[in-house]
């Protein structure tokens, strides 16, 4: 059977072994003992110059032989750092082997059996640390990702003694997503809980975990960690709809819809760490918040950077559109607001007020606006009793978003809305 390149199994076997035939035996026997394929754990830190030198400068030999002689006594940072420098190691040999199945080299090959042993040398290492012996490499590779710091949002829910039988006891409700990929209010409520009380157990194991190390912890450490990733994993997935549509309506020059959809996420991220479930707000009115104010500040850096490097004289660029595009993004919030208010009826409207402005503003999607005559007559009321309703509820409505709504705007340093342009002054 031939090869991609021509060749036959049995000539590029032969090409491998005269490629090799400068190694001793020794290194040969080595050589056979590297295996076809090593997984690792990404982690950004092994892209850096420095990395081997973290991990593998002479120094480190005398840091490992300490934390080895003093088992008992490690450090959480130093359970983890040699855990990296066995990932690290994983790594280098995975980037050899790759290239190695592409152009076979001595060299490289004798490179591979000093990371295969470096590998060995290092999962010796961890198991000398009494916390981290007898954990499996799946275990290891969980262990490893939980930060250093656990930060977390207090719930008065956190007090009750039985709280955790309530959120992960045998009869406590699973969330699931719906086919609309959405929560009701009370799963999201739930879920923020859950997300919050283990980041918030996850914090008292890594501070007892510092001061002491224990395995059995440790798993515990993994299982509350888990656990909240598990909560923020559904809570992204509701919520990833908002991003893309802020995204696909919105402009920031310079930056196209994919950009901002990768922005967005990251705030979206940052939110979901940071929403105090219990003030009582809609999560989906503080993301929105937070991923406009995040455009705004994209958009006033883009700005900034074309002050500070000017381009060749060009009318068309010279006029900033950012207040324009700010105050369009602040419209369109509204109006999304203005939808959730209604359908929710969180301003408490009359049928006869909500009657109204569904056939004045043709909320129902059709395309024409009822007058207020035509209104009248299908009410049996006047048109100034149609014309005062209607700016009852418009009130209203006004009332639920400057409470509720406009709260966050202010803090984010927004200016005012123009109400009178939203038909509402």
């Amino acid at each position: 059977m031939s090869s991609p390149l021509g060749r036959t199994a049995e000539e590029v076997t032969a090409t491998m072994e005269d490629a090799l035939q400068s190694l001793s035996g020794e290194e040969r026997t080595a050589y056979q003992r590297v295996p076809a394929q090593v997984s690792y754990v990404q982690d950004w830190r092994f892209e850096s110059q420095d990395a081997e030198g973290e991990f593998y400068a002479d120094a480190t030999d005398a840091i490992v032989a300490s934390i080895k002689d003093a088992s008992e006594t490690v450090t959480r940072q130093q359970e983890i750092w040699l855990y990296r420098r066995y990932n690290y190691a994983r790594y280098r040999l995975a980037l050899l082997i790759e290239a190695q199945t592409r152009r076979v080299s001595p060299t490289r090959a004798r490179e591979m059996v000093r990371w295969h042993e470096r590998v060995g040398a290092a999962l010796a290492d961890l198991g000398a640390v009494e916390t981290l012996n007898g954990l499996s490499e799946a275990d290891l590779d969980a262990y490893s990702k939980i930060p250093e710091q656990v930060d977390f949002i207090m719930h008065p829910a956190f007090e009750d003694p039985n709280i955790e039988e309530q959120l992960y006891g045998e009869s406590a409700e699973q969330v699931v997503l719906a086919e609309n990929g959405r929560l009701t209010d009370a799963q999201e409520i739930q879920l923020f809980i859950q997300y919050n009380y283990s980041r918030y157990r996850l914090s008292l194991l890594a501070d007892a975990q510092d001061r002491r190390l224990s395995r059995n912890r440790a798993r515990g450490m993994m299982l509350w960690h888990g656990r909240s990733l598990a909560a923020r994993d559904i809570l992204v997935e509701a919520n990833i709809a908002l991003v893309k549509s802020m995204a696909a309506r919105k402009r920031v020059m310079g930056m196209d819809y994919t950009e901002l959809v990768a922005e967005g996420n990251i705030v979206l991220l940052q939110c979901v760490d940071n929403f105090d479930v219990s003030l009582g707000y809609k999560f989906s009115t503080y993301g929105c918040r937070a991923i406009l104010r995040h455009f705004c500040h994209l958009g006033k850096q883009v700005t900034r950077y074309r002050n500070c490097f000017p381009v060749n004289f060009r009318p068309e660029l010279e006029k900033s559109d950012f207040d324009e595009m700010q105050h369009e993004w602040q419209t369109e919030y509204l109006l999304e607001a203005i939808q959730e208010i209604l359908f929710e009826n969180k301003a408490e409207l009359s049928d006869a007020q909500l009657f109204i402005l569904q056939e004045r503003f043709a909320l129902d999607g059709s395309e024409k606006r009822r007058t207020l005559v035509e209104v009248g007559e299908k009410l049996d009321l006047t048109d100034e009793r149609i014309r005062q309703l209607q700016w009852e509820a418009l009130g209203k409505i006004r009332d639920v978003l400057e409470t509720d709504y406009m709260q966050a705007a202010a803090t984010a340093g927004s200016p005012a809305p123009d109400w009178q342009a939203l038909g509402m002054g």
